[in-house]
């Protein structure tokens, strides 16, 4: 048993990266080779149009890392590393990097479902409000009430408010 309480007696044989400085390298790899991909891209019309090759970053991704730095079982294959000592915290790094791109993209304006799905199902702490279930039935809704600061006077007026904008 190490320092921190993790048992990694169990798991000396099986790791293809055996150090958290060679798990590094390959995450800097995986990095760097999506912030620098290159794609041709044709530039321009009719007989002025060439062929330019143009700066075309790849989105990171918890499955293309593991791919990139070679191990084929995915997604949980990244995870499992965080299980050994030494190794958690470069996962975890790697994780946030991962996420913090997404989290960018949904801050841009467009279409964002994509970005939404990979927060809300990769990152702890982000739930889709749409898909809590509260445990009502179809034909049988739950009564929510909500403490407020507000006085009754001032939910009459925001309900008023709500209402006008009903009948247009």
């Amino acid at each position: 048993m190490s320092e921190t309480g993790k048992d990694n007696s169990r798991c000396l044989g099986k790791y293809k990266i055996k150090t958290p400085e060679e798990l590094q390298e390959r995450i800097d790899s995986y990095f760097k080779a999506c912030d620098t991909n290159r794609t041709d891209k044709l530039l321009g019309d009719g007989a002025n149009a060439i062929v330019s090759e143009v700066p075309d970053p790849i989105p990171y991704t918890l499955t293309d890392l593991a791919l990139h730095i070679g191990l084929r079982g995915g997604r949980q294959s990244i995870l499992n590393y965080q299980e050994r000592d030494g190794f958690d915290e470069i996962i975890e790094e790697a994780k946030l990097k991962i996420l913090s791109q997404w989290e960018r993209r949904l801050a841009r304006v467009g279409n964002n479902s994509g970005a939404q799905f990979y927060v809300t199902n990769n990152a702890k702490g982000y739930i889709d409000q749409k898909n809590v279930n509260v445990g009502g039935q179809p034909g049988n809704p739950i009564e929510v009430k909500v403490e407020t600061n507000l006085s009754e006077e001032q939910l009459a007026q925001i309900e008023a408010i709500y209402n006008s904008g009903k009948e247009t």
